[in-house]
């Protein structure tokens, strides 16, 4: 046993994380505790309790409302289900990743919002497990369960946005998977598990483009133990790793090209998304960061005190050596990862929840470790108490809120309340063979109505911005919208639907009117307020302007025959 310690203090002081079990996690309260029963099954019970507290929670609002980004996200995860390829429906600059996970999720437990949010709950909590393994690997068991325990309590901040399903939620499992793969790659020397981890990181990339940043810290973490090994063995064990990466990025390229849709992602994924992560300036990008972080901190500062306490606490001399090394390349990686483009939306920092929660696990861990014999009892303590502030603030959202009264507050008058509505009224005047066209960024409506679009601008966003790309991607949608002659149109006259600025070009907006007089008649509209919403229908609906300034409206044809917006 001596010459065993002996063997991993050696291997830690040359530079690889020291490896350590449950059953042999390092006791700080005294001699006869690590031998118990607690000390070797508590961090899983821990662990276990925090993934069923945030299970209960999340099946307790299973009905909130999909927002736009989880609408996207079924509405092609639904198509790719009905044998239609990404891209050729549905545009969009994201990688098809989050396309995937949301039609296998949707294939399991249902094309329902009752089964995307279901499917979302298992992916936090796959993420939450994978959270106490890596961290248990690098430190111990009491720091990975303290860590996946506030990680956990991090994944349901709703003003983060951490509830919805965003396709950094989808990140997160491939991203620790590859860690925890690489870390034991540098105790094994596999060459299976190297390939083994970089599909895992490219796994990672293919669910969003921000994840291309983790990969310096793939890199770094095969470099660990590259001074033990000669020139040969290195080259070896990189290549490993990269063609791993390379496996997945490759196999669903070859996929969209057997499909014919791989000239358009290129065009949405690359240039495109080229285009549209030079829009913001650094000035109106500290601005949006300030924005974000104040949401982001809103409910869970303290979490956040203790992983600033954290950064300070790793740098003392008991985490000295590669751990401290890997967590500063890991924070380092996720504060890349959500700088791209200066938007700073709050769910981007769903990337930075995992290094925040060992960084705070740490802080609590060294404090306790002043307290004397009872270390143990006061870190949970420590972690229970930083843990209640959140749930102390949070406890109407998190015990009694309804579903729809956490959209709105979350979405203020976007109309994601109301759309199930709207699709069922779309869903009971339509066929399946129908097409309906949403003038706004609310594609969760064509998922709600399983009605396909008459555009494969399921966003207005792009139109509306300051990019060279702007006046054919309208020119394109007044095409495909005029050809495919929709049963239905809906406007969506709604600030956050359009993201319109004053440099935009409105003729979309001045078409969308013409088109709509000389083609349709309005059937209902949805006025939208703070305090809720007024729907209108038939003859009351067609007599008086809307009484709103946000609000829907919702359009039949007139005729089958061709038309044309009137000048």
């Amino acid at each position: 046993m001596a010459s065993r310690r002996n063997r991993e203090r050696a291997r830690e002081r040359r530079g690889a994380p020291r490896v350590t079990r449950p059953s042999a996690d390092r006791d700080k309260t005294g001699p006869g505790e690590a031998a118990s029963w607690l000390a070797r099954y508590g961090p899983h019970i821990a662990v276990a309790a925090a993934m069923a507290a945030a299970a209960l929670i999340r099946l307790r609002l299973t009905d909130v409302p999909l927002e736009r980004d989880e609408g996207e996200y079924a509405y092609a995860g639904q198509l790719i289900l009905d044998g239609v390829p990404p891209y050729s429906l549905a545009f969009n600059m994201k990688f098809p990743g989050a396309y995937y996970a949301y039609a296998v999720l949707m294939a399991v437990f249902g094309e329902t919002v009752w089964g995307i949010r279901v499917g979302i709950l298992v992916v936090v909590a796959t993420s939450t497990w994978l959270m106490f393994v890596v961290t248990r690997r690098l430190f111990d068991g009491r720091i990975g369960a303290i860590a996946a325990v506030i990680f956990a309590t991090l994944t349901l901040d709703r003003w983060s946005m951490a509830f919805f399903g965003h396709a950094t939620h989808f990140i997160l499992p491939p991203l620790l998977g590859g860690i925890s793969l690489l870390l034991r790659a540098a105790d094994t020397g596999r060459m299976t598990t190297y390939v083994m981890a970089g599909a895992a990181f490219g796994a990672a990339v293919l669910m969003k483009q921000h994840a291309v940043f983790f990969l310096p810290l793939a890199a770094g973490l095969v470099l660990l133990r590259m001074h033990e090994l000669s020139a040969r063995e290195r080259a070896v064990r990189g290549a490993a790793l990269a063609a791993g990466a390379m496996l997945p990025v490759a196999a669903v390229l070859g996929v969209l090209a057997a499909q014919g849709v791989l000239d358009r992602f290129w065009f949405w994924t690359i240039r495109y998304s080229m285009e549209y992560v030079g829009e913001i300036k650094a000035g109106e990008g500290f601005e949006l960061f300030r924005y974000g972080w104040a949401l982001v901190t809103r409910s869970t500062v303290w979490i956040w005190v203790a992983a600033g306490l954290g950064l300070a606490v790793l740098f003392g001399r008991r985490y000295a050596g590669s751990r401290r090394l890997i967590v500063l390349a890991w924070a380092a990686s996720a504060g890349l990862a959500i700088v791209p483009g200066l938007y700073f939306r709050p769910h981007y920092f769903i990337l930075l929840f995992p290094v925040a929660a060992i960084l705070a696990a740490v802080s609590i861990d060294r404090l306790a470790a002043l307290t004397g014999a009872r270390a143990g009892a006061a870190a949970a303590g420590m972690a229970l108490a930083l843990i209640s502030t959140y749930v102390a603030g949070e406890r109407g959202y998190l015990f009694s809120m309804s579903g729809e009264s956490v959209s709105r507050q979350v979405y203020d008058v976007n109309p994601f309340v109301e759309s199930p509505r709207i699709a069922e009224y779309l869903r009971s005047q339509t066929t399946p063979q129908d097409r309906i066209a949403v003038m706004g960024s609310e594609p969760q409506i064509y998922f709600l109505a399983d009605r396909r679009s008459a555009t494969g601008h399921i966003y207005t966003y792009p139109l509306m911005e300051p990019q060279p790309f702007a006046r054919q991607m309208q020119r394109d949608m007044i095409q495909e919208i005029e050809s495919a002659r929709p049963a239905f149109l809906v406007i969506v006259m709604v600030p956050g639907s359009w993201a319109a600025q004053p440099t935009s070009d409105d003729r979309i907006l001045e078409w969308m009117e013409r088109y709509a007089r000389d083609c349709y008649i309005p059937e209902g509209v949805v006025e939208i307020s703070a305090g809720g919403a007024a729907w209108r229908w038939g003859a009351d609906a067609r007599m008086r302007s809307p009484a709103t300034p946000q609000f829907v409206a919702i359009h039949r044809r007139t005729s089958a025959a061709p038309c044309r917006a009137g000048g």
